[in-house]
């Protein structure tokens, strides 16, 4: 298993549902615990651009194999 680097605000919008959702979870990512935002490697922005850039999280793959037909 690997890990992935993801640009936040296009990844954010690609798997939530609102606006609303990307900025709710983008702040429970800021709020977390020091070891969590360094799990996530949590990267922010500089000057007035300090929202939440980019994170990595681990990359995984299900292998799944369909039975044969009798």
């Amino acid at each position: 298993m690997g890990r992935k680097r993801h640009a936040f605000p296009s990844w954010a919008r690609r798997t939530a549902g609102t606006e609303e959702q990307v900025r709710q979870v983008e702040q429970f990512i800021l709020d977390g615990s020091a070891s969590c935002r360094e799990y996530f490697s949590v990267q922010t922005g500089e000057g007035t651009d300090r929202g939440l850039q980019s994170l990595q999280i681990d990359d995984w793959r299900a292998l799944l194999e369909k039975p044969a037909q009798p």
